[in-house]
């Protein structure tokens, strides 16, 4: 291969959003090839890709991942590159990257030394939504070159190396609640792989009408906290499982105590502030109905 890069995107049903993301790829600065997993058995990706790739400047492999979940599309992509590539990148395919997304993760990589590279997702909202929403959809924020324990697939840059004995890095029980990119870089983090923020390696979300309630802040805040038992309970990390229960069970029985006296600040205009301590009781409750055995999904 000439390039020492493969950008691995997934989907799943969104032509539009797709073409859209491959289009800001194409104005990159830095050179890769690209690889579209298409976990839609019925190909709806394969008629984006033909029609950009008669103009397009990088190379487009179009690859089939019949078995529908993210885990299965994302192991596909990186069991096909990561022999042929020095490093591999995931973007999500509601996404479009800066264009210089790509060279800022590498130049990242390169001057720390580092084993994986991640960055900060922006939210795209084009419909009225409340002002507090934007802040919860705009994620972590770290200064460029600090280490974190964590990240997720929407950004990441990745030394192929990491997976040279994994087959399957991204778990398949993972398919139904979502977590399996959070699960696989806090195993790569204990596993003595080095993880570094790149905050000026941006990529911007479009964030769909229907995530834009209560009602799905509210599902999502659980699941983020569901997750995370049952990532612990997979890897028997039984000490993190009860300091996590004691902790979430305080936390909960603080914001109960407080939620419903403190109210009145969501009224006055405080409603970030309000809703931050409703999402932390929320992760909380997740957490401990994770850890008794209760398993959200999300995406069945």
């Amino acid at each position: 291969m000439n390039n020492e890069i493969a950008v691995c995107l997934i989907t799943y049903k969104r032509p539009i959003l797709l073409r859209k993301c491959i289009e800001s790829l194409e104005m990159q600065t830095y050179e890769f090839d690209l690889y579209i997993i298409d976990n839609d058995k019925e190909h709806s990706a394969k008629r984006v890709v033909k029609f950009i790739e008669h103009d397009s400047e990088i190379k487009l492999n179009y690859q089939l991942e019949k078995t529908k979940g993210i885990p299965y599309a994302r192991n596909r992509a990186i069991n096909t590159v990561k022999n042929d590539y020095k490093y591999l990148a995931f973007i999500d395919d509601d996404e479009v990257a800066e264009k210089d997304w790509l060279e800022n993760l590498k130049k990242t990589l390169k001057k720390y030394d580092a084993d994986i590279v991640a960055g900060p997702v922006y939210p795209i909202i084009k419909s009225y939504h409340p002002k507090w929403l934007k802040d919860y959809f705009e994620g972590s924020k770290h200064k460029t070159g600090e280490h974190i324990k964590t990240c997720a697939t929407g950004n990441v840059l990745m030394k192929s190396s990491i997976f040279k004995n994994l087959r399957k890095p991204f778990l398949e029980k993972f398919k139904n609640t979502g977590g399996s990119d959070s699960h696989l870089f806090s195993f790569l983090y204990e596993s003595g792989n080095k993880i570094i923020w790149a905050d000026n390696a941006i990529v911007r979300e479009n964030i769909e009408e229907n995530r834009l309630t209560f009602k799905w802040f509210f599902l999502r805040s659980f699941r983020v906290g569901n997750s995370k038992a049952f990532s612990y309970k997979s890897n028997k990390k039984y000490n993190k499982l009860l300091t996590g229960f004691i902790e979430s069970f305080c936390k909960v029985i603080l914001s109960v105590s407080i939620v419903i006296p403190l109210v009145f600040l969501y009224f006055l205009g405080f409603k970030k502030q309000y809703l931050k301590i409703i999402k932390r009781l929320i992760k909380s409750v997740g957490f401990i109905t994770g850890i008794f055995g209760y398993k959200y999904e999300d995406y069945v």
